[in-house]
């Protein structure tokens, strides 16, 4: 293994009283308009519960389900033009909108839609709306935000604040290619889609489209993308759609994975509907590039933004129901079939049979157990309790039929709060999750020393550039980008330690090559450092002497107490005789070691073959033992 080399940014004066610092004056709000929302507080006359109803084809059960959904829409004109998702109003064939003070709800038609884009311009029954504005301002990381909207189907308005943490954010999913998206910090639920995102003005500056909840990571169209998109639909035309819902997928064809988008819903009169697609296909094939490798729309958006919409493309599409393979044209010659592979040969990797496995949870925290979440770890949100009851402390109960895979798994309080979660999980015949108490083994007499959420740079972190890593601070977090490969990049708390300590921080990166990491420095030579790779829910604790890595004090090793994607929070600590190391409050090892006696809490992260990895650092705390 190469060695890593390393820098250090010491903190000098981190003790010291907080800056003063000065802030921008607020910029005067345009006059109203008549009908025009220009405050907060108003937004919601302005903004649409919507219910769609309608039929689609669900590849998790592979038939036609008839259902009905929710989701958000916002007014931006007063004869009832309202923007919101195109998979909110995507395969329904009523859609109905209810308004601010009104019981019964108003009709509305959609005008256009983007599969691609993720956005649709429906019209309501009425005039003389109260509508929203666009903002006129520059997008920027830290701009105050609200994400307004009516989560999880309830018909009660619903407003969270934050802030714009990324204005150039990923827009790849399963169900569109968004090419400018922002990344906020506005808390989102499943039927928020739709819904503004706006100023402390009720101006708009995004339209939310999709959240991770588990990863605390939600995200939004950006202004710049949807107004031109908007305005081609509100003249009743589709902008890079051949008229489907789609949504991609990896499936299993003659016992080898292949990327595809189902086709859940045709619209009617659509090229799609004229191609003789039908719901229950999937797209496997476009002008003879293989689609959704990814899992995401990329492929298939990039193919139709690169036509025009008239111009005809060469299709390839599989129908399960029928096992046929068939060729055809987007504005050209019908679906054919070429060929016919027996039904067994092509199965989603969603609605494959599996066998079942039956997972024990034993009850060692010390706590009722009153929430369990069990998710596959792709999904957005942790979805429902699958507890009947709550499981007692000392008591246990025992789940059965959970199809064998693997999963993510959480465990909450009374009271609804984090216990502990597994992640990554493989279930298969019979296996036990015993949930242990949050911080076992944690000293009882403890004393902080610091807490930096890293709002402002009160304890003066040094920022800058070196010629292998940038230190920056920016949306409260600080962040470290490590620009040469097998480098590791440190901040220093300045305060010299001795005996027992405790220091903890939050970290997220970004790439499979990237490591968060919590260490105690004698000197820049000397040190233990608590290194973890969450995309590979790997850990070590190493130890360098005399400025070379010496044995590992804790040989590498896997936990699933690691969470692949998002934000981890890591926990090294002297306690007795041990250096202890926890993740999301378990303790995950420990070892007796005398070894740096004495020091000062660093913390930061790592690149290994890969250069240019991105680590944020968040929430960092010290404590003495006393």
């Amino acid at each position: 293994m190469k060695s890593k080399r390393f820098v250090s940014m010491l903190v000098h004066g981190a003790l010291a009283a907080a800056l003063c610092l000065g802030v921008q004056q607020p910029t005067q709000a345009q006059a109203a308009t008549p009908a025009q929302v220009s405050s907060l507080d108003d937004v919601g006359k302005a903004v649409a519960f919507v219910v769609a109803q309608g039929s689609f084809w669900d590849p998790q059960t592979a038939a036609q389900v008839a259902d009905n959904w929710t989701g958000t829409a916002f007014i931006i004109d007063p004869s009832g033009l309202a923007v919101t998702n195109n998979h909110v109003v995507a395969g329904a064939a009523i859609l109905e909108v209810y308004l601010m003070g009104e019981r019964e709800p108003r009709n509305a038609k959609v005008l256009g839609r983007s599969e691609c884009s993720d956005l649709a311009v429906i019209a309501i029954d009425g005039e003389d709306f109260e509508y929203l504005r666009w903002y006129e301002g520059t997008l920027k990381a830290g701009l105050p935000i609200y994400a307004v909207g009516f989560p999880l189907g309830n018909p009660e308005l619903d407003i969270e604040d934050g802030i714009i943490s990324k204005v150039k954010a990923s827009g790849d999913t399963r169900w569109s290619f968004v090419k400018q998206v922002i990344e906020h910090s506005a808390a989102t639920n499943p039927g928020n889609s739709g819904g503004p995102i706006v100023t402390q003005n009720g101006e708009v500056v995004a339209v939310h489209f999709a959240g991770f909840d588990k990863a605390r990571q939600y995200f939004a169209i950006a202004r710049d993308e949807a107004l031109p998109i908007i305005r081609q639909l509100m003249r009743e035309k589709d902008v890079d759609s051949i008229g489907i819902n789609p949504l991609a997928d990896i499936l299993e064809l003659g016992g080898q994975k292949f990327g595809g988008i189902w086709v859940q819903a045709v619209q009617s009169g659509s090229p799609a509907d004229d191609a003789e697609i039908k719901p229950g296909d999937l797209l496997i094939e476009m002008e003879g590039k293989p689609l959704a490798e990814n899992g995401t729309m990329r492929e298939f958006c990039s193919i139709i933004r690169s036509r025009r919409p008239t111009d005809k493309m060469n299709i390839k599409v599989l129908r399960p129901s029928t096992g046929e393979l068939l060729e055809g044209q987007i504005n050209g010659r019908p679906l054919k079939v070429i060929s016919k592979i027996s039904s067994t040969q092509a199965t989603t990797t969603e609605s494959q049979e599996a066998p079942s496995a039956t997972l024990d949870i034993v009850n060692e925290s010390g706590q009722t157990i009153s929430g369990l979440n069990i998710v596959t770890p792709d999904a957005t949100e942790w979805g429902n309790n699958v507890l009947s009851k709550p499981i007692a402390p000392g008591k246990s109960t025992t789940l059965e039929g959970i199809p064998a895979g693997i999963y993510d798994i959480r465990a909450l309080d009374e009271e609804g709060n984090f216990l502990s979660a597994v992640f990554s999980v493989k279930l298969e015949g019979e296996q036990t999750w015993t949930i242990y108490p949050r911080w076992a083994s944690w000293p009882k007499n403890t004393r902080e020393l610091i807490k930096d959420n890293f709002a402002n740079n009160a304890n003066k972190w040094p920022l800058g550039s070196t010629d292998a890593a940038d230190f920056t601070l920016a949306d409260g977090t600080l962040n470290i980008l490590i620009k040469s490969d097998n480098w590791v990049s440190w901040q220093t708390y300045q305060r010299q330690l001795s005996g027992q300590f405790i220091g903890e921080v939050l970290c997220r990166t970004s790439g499979e090559d990237a490591e968060c990491g919590l260490g105690f420095a004698l000197d820049n030579k000397n040190l233990i450092w608590f290194r973890v790779n969450p995309a590979q829910q790997e850990y070590s604790l190493r130890l360098l002497e005399k400025g070379q890595w010496s044995e590992d004090l804790i040989e590498p090793n896997t936990s699933v107490y690691i969470a692949p994607v998002g934000w981890n929070r890591y926990t090294l600590g002297r306690v007795g005789k041990n250096v202890v190391l926890y993740v999301n409050g378990t303790l995950i090892d420990l070892v007796e070691t005398n070894k740096i006696p004495r020091g000062k809490v660093i913390f930061g992260g790592a690149s290994n073959a890969t250069p240019d990895v991105q680590i944020q650092l968040d929430d960092f705390l010290v404590w003495t033992v006393q």
